[in-house]
C-alpha cells in the first residue's frame, strides 16, 4: 500500500504538471487550467491507488 500511496504522489504530480502545461495553451486565464490540472491529479491519484491495492491483493493472495 506504501508503494501506492507514492507511486500515487508522484503519478499525480506528473498528471498535475502535463495537463497543466497542456491547458495553459488553450485558456486565457489560469483559474481553468488549475481546476482541470487538480481533478486530473486526483483521479490519477485515485486510479493508482485502486490499481495497487488490488496488486498488493493479488500478490498476498498468490503467495499464500
Amino acid at each position: 500500500m506504501l508503494v501506492g500511496v507514492l507511486g500515487g504522489v508522484f503519478a499525480a504530480l506528473c498528471a498535475y504538471l502535463i495537463t497543466y502545461n497542456e491547458y495553459a495553451h488553450h485558456f486565457p486565464d489560469a483559474k481553468q487550467p488549475t481546476k482541470m490540472a487538480v481533478q486530473a491529479a486526483f483521479i490519477t491519484y485515485g486510479l493508482f491507488l485502486v490499481f495497487f491495492w488490488i496488486a498488493g491483493n493479488l500478490l498476498s493472495y498468490t503467495l499464500q
